[in-house]
């Protein structure tokens, strides 16, 4: 992590959002996308309307496209963004990266960068997730925690807030044994 997505991370607790995020992580927006483009080209092309004209649930059917594709865009925007946030543990005294990094390990994280300001840590996957990827932040009074999914998955059944609750549980008990 470079020097300037840290200093935008402290200042405003979540990840910096780039285009290339779209690709890399969230190319399954294509899906309700998908669903608003059927639900809006029925009304453009009078041909294909006239073919729904029929009553009864065909004739409603462009809009159940639309609607559900306006809720699944919806859903996947809220997702995005809860998962760019860090949330906020305030902490008695400073903590080491070492020390931290070695409370993970027993947590059974793995770790995968150490560096003196932040940690990247990751879990395995299970039946709900295909692994998370949780980076710390340290600051002098508080520790920044985010937990993201490690590829494009959509639903993730509340693993990232299982993971930083499981955390927050886990550094009170370290530092009141202290």
């Amino acid at each position: 992590m470079k020097e300037r997505h840290l200093s935008y991370i402290i200042k405003n607790e979540k990840w910096k959002f780039y285009f290339s995020d779209y690709l890399n992580r969230y190319f399954f927006l294509v899906v309700p996308v998908g669903f608003i483009i059927l639900g809006i080209y029925p009304l453009f092309d009078k041909n294909v309307l006239s073919r729904f004209s029929l009553a009864g649930f065909y004739s409603f059917f462009p809009f159940w496209f639309l609607a559900i594709g306006t809720s699944l865009l919806v859903y996947s925007y809220r997702r995005i963004e809860s998962e760019r946030i860090f949330r906020k543990i305030e902490i008695q005294r400073e903590i080491s990266s070492s020390e931290l990094s070695s409370w993970l390990v027993e947590l059974g994280w793995s770790i995968e960068d150490v560096k003196q300001k932040f940690i990247i840590a990751e879990t395995d996957w299970s039946a709900f997730s295909w692994g998370e990827e949780i980076t710390i932040v340290l600051c002098r009074d508080y520790l920044l925690i985010n937990s993201r999914t490690t590829g494009s998955q959509p639903f993730t059944m509340g693993r990232d807030i299982y993971n930083y609750k499981r955390l927050k549980e886990y550094l009170e008990l370290r530092l009141l044994a202290r």
